[in-house]
C-alpha cells in the first residue's frame, strides 16, 4: 500500500485470497488519472461510508468519538467503515482506535492533518467520505443531516460552526472574520465555514485535486476554496461547536500564516486574474495620490515639483501594469497545469 499507511496494508490482505486489494497510489502518481480509476471503490451501497477521523495524541478523547459514531450509524441505519490515520502519536491513539474496532492507518511519524487527510482518502472504500476530528468539539449526531444534503447531489457538505467555543476570545473571532472574507473574496461566493473539519464529500471528485490541497492544517480551507473555484457544488449545515477534549494541536501563528499562505495559493491559480487586479491597483493608487498631492500644492502656494511627481507617478503606473499583466500570464499557465476546471482532467466520472 502507500507509504503513508504501514499498518493498512495487513488488514486489507487478512481476508483472505477473496479479497479484493486496490493497487497503491505512491505520492508521485497522484496526478496520474489511471492510477486514480484504478484505485477507486468498485461501488457502495446507498447508505454505505467511510468516516475518517485523522489524530496525533487523541487518546483522551478518540474512544468518546469513536463510540458517539457508531451509535448515530447505528440509529440511523448507516453502514460505515471508520478509519483512525495515526499521525505518528507518542500515546496510546492507536491502540484504543484498535479496541473500538475501527482501522489503523498509521504514519511512521507526524506528517500533518493535511496529508493524515491524504492517507485515510486514498485508503476509503466507499465513494461518502466523512470527515471529523477526534476531540469531540463536533456534533457527531448531525452527521445524518450532512448526509441528507450530500444525497441531494451536492459534492461537499460542510458542517458549518456556530456558538462560542467557536469564537473563542475576541483576537481569535477578529482572526475567524478575517480569513472568512478573505476566502469570500477569493471565490467571489458566500462561504458559512471555509475550515470547518466535519464535513462529507464524494472520494472520486476530490482524489485528481489532492496535489492542490495542502498538506497541513488548512487542508480543508484549500478543499473549500478549491471546490467553490471549480464550480463544484458545496453545501452549509449549522451545527453546534463543542469544547474540544485534550489539549490543542493548533499553533495560531504558524497555522495561521499557513492558511493565509493556501487562500493566496488557491487565488493565484484558479482566479490570477482578480488577485493581480487588486495587487496591481495599490500602486496604481499611490501614483495617483502622488499627482494628487502635487496638484494640490501647486494650487495652494505654487510649490513642488512636477517633475519629480510624474518621475514617482510614472513608476507607480509602470508597476502597476506589471502586476495587471502579470495577472493575465498567471492565468494562462495556471490553465496550462490545470486545463478543465470542471471536465477533462479537473474531473473523474462518476
Amino acid at each position: 500500500m502507500t507509504p503513508f499507511s504501514e499498518q493498512s496494508s495487513a488488514s486489507r490482505t487478512a481476508g483472505g485470497a477473496g479479497t479484493a486489494v486496490r493497487p497503491s497510489i505512491r505520492p508521485e502518481h497522484v496526478l496520474d488519472r489511471a492510477a486514480f480509476r484504478q484505485a477507486r471503490p468498485v461501488g457502495r451501497t446507498r447508505n454505505a461510508i467511510t468516516l475518517l477521523i485523522p489524530a496525533f495524541n487523541e487518546e483522551t478523547g478518540l474512544a468518546h468519538t469513536i463510540e458517539q459514531a457508531r451509535r448515530v450509524f447505528e440509529d440511523a441505519d448507516i453502514d460505515a467503515e471508520i478509519i483512525v490515520v495515526d499521525d505518528g502519536s507518542t500515546d496510546g491513539t492507536a491502540g484504543v482506535a484498535t479496541r473500538q474496532g475501527a482501522r489503523v492507518v498509521k504514519h511512521l511519524y507526524g506528517r500533518g492533518y493535511g496529508h493524515a487527510l491524504r492517507s485515510g482518502i486514498l485508503e476509503a472504500s466507499h465513494e461518502a467520505i466523512v470527515i471529523c476530528d477526534a476531540d469531540g468539539t463536533y456534533p457527531l449526531e448531525r452527521i445524518p443531516d450532512l448526509l441528507t444534503m450530500f444525497d441531494k447531489g451536492y459534492d461537499l457538505v460542510i458542517g458549518a460552526r456556530t456558538g462560542k467555543h467557536f469564537w473563542g476570545s475576541f483576537v481569535k473571532e477578529v482572526a475567524r472574520r478575517f480569513f472568512h472574507w478573505l476566502c469570500e473574496s477569493a471565490t467571489g461566493t458566500k462561504i458559512a465555514d471555509a475550515n470547518s473539519g466535519l464535513r462529507v464529500f464524494r472520494r472520486s471528485v476530490i482524489l485528481p485535486h489532492l496535489p492542490k490541497m495542502c498538506t497541513g492544517f488548512s487542508f480543508t480551507t484549500s478543499q473549500t476554496l478549491c471546490f467553490h473555484l471549480l464550480s463544484r457544488t458545496v453545501g452549509y449545515v449549522p451545527v453546534e461547536y463543542h469544547a474540544r477534549i485534550g489539549k490543542t494541536k493548533v499553533r495560531h501563528i504558524k497555522d495561521s500564516l499557513r492558511t493565509a499562505q493556501y487562500i493566496f495559493q488557491m487565488f493565484a491559480i484558479f482566479n490570477p486574474v482578480k488577485l493581480f487586479t487588486v495587487l496591481a491597483f495599490v500602486p496604481f493608487l499611490a501614483g495617483t495620490g502622488v499627482l494628487a498631492g502635487q496638484t494640490a500644492a501647486a494650487l495652494a502656494a505654487g510649490a513642488g515639483s512636477w517633475w519629480k511627481a510624474g518621475v514617482l507617478a510614472g513608476f507607480a503606473y509602470l508597476i502597476s501594469a506589471v502586476l495587471f499583466s502579470a495577472g493575465f500570464v498567471t492565468y494562462g499557465v495556471s490553465r496550462q497545469r490545470w486545463p478543465d476546471a470542471v471536465g477533462g482532467q479537473g474531473a473523474v466520472e462518476q
